[in-house]
């Protein structure tokens, strides 16, 4: 909507009459977001119990200090950020090989089923790798046993490892 000053004018006349964002918005043929934005672009605001509505401008408020901003701490340069982000992501596990396969009677170890064989007791083989602490599964079967959403967080933050380390070494 193009604000003319008759406009504004209309516009704060109806507003200190009571009419509310709806209704302007309908009087004036626009969205209620468009008065509103307005409303607060020209200051104005509703009054509260016996306080008169009023007009609020630069020379009301006085003077308009700007507020500077400080960093609390200054920024990591580029090899810095990229040792921290090293710190948090884990080195990718190695695959395990398939030489130590069990049945489900004699696994000792990982219990990830890794192949349909008919030879295996139950039909199927497992890993059988050592167990990684508090799991039941060795350490790469632990890792391919997490939500999809967290896997899909874990290679966005390797790329953005693999991204820092190639500006480091530029």
């Amino acid at each position: 909507m193009n604000w003319t000053p008759e406009t504004i004018d209309e516009l704060i006349r109806l507003w200190r009459q009571g009419l509310t964002s709806y209704q302007l918005a309908k009087h004036f043929n626009t969205t209620r977001n468009s008065i509103m934005g307005k409303l607060h672009r020209e200051k104005l605001r509703r009054a509260t119990q016996g306080e008169p509505i009023e007009r609020r401008t630069i020379a009301n408020t006085g003077t308009i200090t700007k507020r500077r901003y400080t960093r609390r701490e200054a920024m990591l340069t580029l090899p810095e950020r990229a040792g921290s982000v090293l710190r948090i992501v884990e080195p990718a596990p190695v695959v395990p090989d398939q030489g130590q396969l069990a049945s489900i009677v004699d696994v000792t170890g990982c219990r990830w089923p890794v192949k349909d064989d008919p030879e295996f007791i139950g039909g199927f083989a497992f890993c059988n790798h050592a167990q990684r602490d508090g799991s039941a599964y060795c350490e790469y079967h632990a890792r391919m046993n997490v939500a999809p959403w967290s896997a899909d967080a874990k290679r966005r933050t390797e790329a953005t490892i693999n991204y820092i380390l190639k500006r480091v070494a530029a």
